[in-house]
């Protein structure tokens, strides 16, 4: 077992404490330093206790997501709250790492694994050395960096290979998305929200909220978060705690002690498949 410097919540106080200070920080020297630390604490939380075996790879994303977050414009998009905040950005990451798996490892982009590497190592280069001088770099600096892997024109070309599958064109084909996930995302929220409900009260008293935390566990791992006003937050919490995050036959046997872990499994799976063609029979009603 890897041990680590700090505990997940030093990290976790670390990077809001950096966040706070990097959206306040008016010197335009300053705040580029700060910056760089909130990625590095980012890069060490994902590293050490989030996507321990992923991190490497995701250096780019995490980069690129720390640097969106400090933007002015985003600003009304992102909680004050700390614990709210650290909600946010657990969930963020988890699209950012979503998002990479997309672009990078598709079997729609036919590049090879070793130009993939490459292309990654020449974009984390650029990002590093403009975080570290605090500016874009020129496009004589950009090159310099690029060849170090590639003549540029070849990874110009390869670049336009990734960018040619765009997100529109992966989600007509559904590549990506579970199938209820993609369904759901063309539906008003506030009819979804209805449709859940409707399908709840519907379940006896007994076992409506483990199917309540079912469908919890669903929605977390399929980033619906326009339902989490409606479902369990006891199991949103132990999610985002990470570590925490329960399995599904965890869940039923939190209701149901006296079952097996085998049994519990194989039920666990069925009612929430059957609690989903109830929300899609709800949904096609009030649509």
């Amino acid at each position: 077992m890897a041990i680590h410097n700090k505990t997940e919540e030093q990290i976790k106080d670390a990077i809001y404490n950096l966040f706070t200070r990097c959206r306040t920080e008016k010197s335009p020297d300053r705040k580029p330093v700060l910056t760089s630390q909130l990625c590095e604490k980012i890069f060490i939380w994902c590293r050490d206790y989030l996507f321990t075996n992923e991190a490497e790879k995701l250096g780019l994303e995490i980069f690129n997501f720390t640097m969106r977050i400090v933007r002015e414009d985003s600003k009304a998009n992102i909680p004050t709250d700390k614990k709210e905040f650290i909600k946010y950005l657990f969930s963020s990451l988890k699209k950012e790492r979503a998002g990479y798996y997309r672009k990078y490892e598709s079997g729609l982009i036919k590049i090879t694994k070793e130009n993939k590497s490459k292309i990654k190592a020449v974009e984390d280069t650029i990002r590093m050395k403009e975080c570290f001088l605090g500016r874009n770099l020129t496009e004589d600096e950009q090159s310099q960096c690029i060849s170090k892997w590639f003549k540029k024109q070849e990874y110009i070309d390869l670049k336009n290979k990734i960018y040619a599958n765009s997100p529109s064109d992966i989600d007509k084909v559904g590549v990506y998305d579970d199938p209820l996930n993609t369904y759901l995302l063309k539906i008003d929220t506030e009819i979804i929200q209805k449709a859940v409900k409707l399908v709840l009260d519907k379940k006896q008293e007994r076992s409506k909220d483990c199917y309540k935390a079912l469908f919890t566990l669903f929605c977390f791992e399929n980033n619906l978060d326009m339902l989490y006003p409606v479902l369990d937050n006891e199991i949103l919490e132990a999610c985002y705690e990470y570590q925490q995050k329960p399995k599904q036959y965890e869940i039923y046997l939190k209701y149901h002690p006296e079952a097996k872990k085998a049994s519990a499994e194989a039920i666990a799976s069925k009612m929430l498949k059957d609690f989903i063609n109830d929300l899609k029979e709800n949904l096609d009603n009030l649509i």
